[in-house]
């Protein structure tokens, strides 16, 4: 569903319509709200959006975008100027489609002054040749930070029956285990062992390294509360990094 609204199983019920006008310059905001891993987004007839901002963080202005991949709990801004007066089809087609489900991930663009109708394109058999996708690995921050020497490594494997972190297979406790340190009685550590638990300084700088390679991916990583800031992928771009909330972890990924 975009904006809530979509069709299912070939029906024909309003869809969401963003209205605009021409002639203005619109920024838009891109959020994946839901479970799916993935999803491509697109506005037929917009070859050359740019990317402006990712997960609250300005970044430098990426140029010519014609489809952006999303991941779960990821955010877009971007910015385009507006064409002829029509209707376009937005699409946010997810990473395993099937016809059921296809219609229930469009929405309409529709200027100020077209008609109010479904776009003359056919939804299944004009879908835009993608030419410049958007790879995260070019989006750079608009400042620089530097980083302290302080440096961790999450290594995530899975040995055919669990996935693990450092080989250490997170168990659940019983009682939730910020509800006990709000007691004061025990440590992080006394409570889930100091393989789970990873203890940072304050006010520093940290450099975690993630290695890919993870079966099942690709996965969107998230550490609750912080700005992570993607200094390198595949060992390219150790530099310029760029601030987000949210990465992707890839099989052939390292981050």
């Amino acid at each position: 569903l975009i904006n809530s609204l979509g069709r299912v199983d070939g029906s024909n019920p309003s869809v969401t319509v963003i209205e605009v006008e021409q002639g203005k310059r619109y920024r838009f905001g891109l959020l994946s709200a839901s479970c799916h891993p993935s999803f491509t987004f697109s506005i037929d007839g917009y070859d050359n959006v740019t990317i402006i901002e990712v997960h609250g963080q300005n970044t430098e202005p990426l140029l010519g975008i014609d489809e952006i991949p999303i991941y779960t709990a990821q955010r877009y801004s971007f910015v385009e100027r507006l064409q002829l007066i029509g209707n376009y089809w937005i699409r946010a087609l997810p990473e395993q489609l099937n016809p059921s489900t296809y219609n229930t991930s469009t929405a309409i663009l529709r200027y100020v002054g077209a008609p109010a109708e479904d776009p003359q394109d056919d939804l299944y058999t004009t879908a835009p040749e993608v030419k410049n996708p958007l790879l995260e690995q070019n989006l750079l921050p608009e400042l620089d930070a530097d980083c302290d020497k302080c440096n961790l490594t999450l290594d995530f494997a899975f040995n055919g029956q669990d996935f693990t972190v450092n080989v250490t297979l997170y168990v659940n406790p019983p009682v939730p285990v910020l509800l006990q340190i709000l007691n004061g009685l025990y440590t992080p550590q006394q409570l889930m062992g100091h393989d789970s638990v990873l203890t940072l300084p304050c006010n520093k700088m940290i450099q975690i390294t993630m290695p890919g390679q993870v079966v099942g991916g690709p996965h969107p990583i998230h550490l609750h509360g912080v700005c992570t800031i993607s200094r390198c992928w595949d060992h390219r771009r150790c530099y310029h990094p760029l601030h987000r909330a949210l990465l992707t972890l890839r099989y052939s990924s390292r981050h």
